[in-house]
């Protein structure tokens, strides 16, 4: 079985970043520091998970970007990958979703393939588009949303289940080959040391082929077919924050910061004036509590 994992390059969101006023985002006061895209990351642990139980599977790692992709595609060979592809632009900011969907599924189909794995969502646009535009140009069938995948490759099919809202869970079935987008909570990938990161890094001359991407794609202009006129960053929400009376007594304080800073209802029972009354609605009081027997 031959597996294509499709993988992209993101800005660490660990870093503080700034939308310009020319709508870009930039990390601050720093160099763009780039990593995998974290659910491209499962579909890769995915796809080593897979060819463990199926034996015999080449997987095989592609990418759109520039030049500096290449540290991404050095992960990918520390991961267990046997080959990468890197389809190499220097236009990587002009390419919309149907630009890179067309680029990714020209070269998917100039090999054979069984599955493409990919994740269901990029960390800085965010737009579930690639996936969608691809199994639509590769003619394939696609299930997106994967929580847990099961591949049998005698009867040329897949089992996902896929996660719906609300925690409802889907399961569907469907032939091969096929397009899976996976969701984070597919799996966790592995920790990688820095040394092997290094060391798949320097086989990258062998083991990655260069596909130099030209200007435009299908015919069309890349940069003419959609365009990002503004980038706003999201409006700042107050934190709702909980402080306690400190006029109440330290049971109500307890009460409202376990009640989200409201005061649970207390119930009043009206007793009839007299030296005994108040007395035994006490006395009733505790017993009913277990204070006293």
């Amino acid at each position: 079985m031959k597996i294509v994992v499709c993988v992209k390059q993101v800005l660490d969101a660990r870093l503080p970043i700034e939308v310009t006023e020319a709508g870009r985002v930039l990390q601050k006061d720093v160099d763009p520091v780039y990593v995998l895209n974290p659910s491209d990351r499962c579909a890769l642990e995915e796809a080593v998970k897979l060819r463990g139980v199926l034996g015999s599977c080449q997987i095989t790692a592609m990418t759109v970007g520039p030049s500096s992709a290449k540290d991404v595609l050095g992960q990918c060979l520390a991961r267990g990958v046997d080959s990468v592809v890197h389809l190499l632009t220097n236009d990587a900011d002009l390419l919309d979703s149907f630009v890179v969907a067309r680029v990714l599924s020209e070269a998917v189909r100039a090999q054979t393939f069984d599955l493409i794995l990919c994740g269901d969502r990029s960390l800085d646009e965010g737009s579930s588009e690639v996936t969608s535009v691809m199994a639509e140009l590769l003619d394939i069938p696609q299930v997106t949303g994967v929580v847990k995948l099961t591949v049998s490759a005698q009867n040329s099919h897949v089992v996902a289940e896929r996660k719906l809202e609300r925690g409802y869970r889907q399961i569907v079935q469907t032939t091969l080959p096929a397009l899976v987008a996976v969701d984070p909570s597919i799996c966790e990938a592995r920790y990688l040391t820095r040394r092997a990161i290094r060391s798949a890094t320097a086989l990258l001359p062998n083991k990655c082929n260069l596909v130099p991407v030209p200007g435009t794609a299908g015919g069309q202009d890349a940069s003419g077919m959609r365009k990002v006129e503004s980038r706003t960053p999201p409006r700042p929400r107050p934190k709702r924050t909980v402080s306690a009376d400190e006029g109440k007594s330290p049971m109500d304080r307890i009460a409202m910061l376990l009640g989200g800073g409201m005061m649970p209802a207390k119930s009043v029972k009206h007793t009839e004036a007299g030296s005994q009354g108040p007395a035994d609605e006490i006395i009733a009081f505790l017993k009913e509590k277990g204070l006293l027997s």
